[in-house]
């Protein structure tokens, strides 16, 4: 999929983004915020396909991917952790 028209088709796409980036894209979509716990994860590289439909499950299968750990403190709060 092309990455500057999968919006069209609801999806962002990531090529070796840093986490931080990802973090602020998903952030935009779910309500509340996301928040990276320590300074050296959102250096971590990683790519792959946001459905814009379940941004929380995508939220989930990155932090998968990527062996992290996801805290959510209620609805408007998830913490991401080694």
């Amino acid at each position: 999929m092309d990455t500057a028209t999968a919006w069209r088709q609801g999806r962002i796409v990531f090529d070796n983004a840093p986490l931080s980036l990802v973090v602020e894209q998903i952030d935009r979509y779910i309500p509340g915020r996301i928040v990276i716990a320590q300074s050296d994860l959102a250096d971590r590289r990683i790519s792959g396909s946001l459905d814009l439909a379940h941004p929380d499950t995508a939220l989930d299968a990155f932090a998968n991917a990527i062996s992290i750990r996801i805290t959510r403190l209620g609805p408007y709060l998830a913490i991401l952790r080694r």
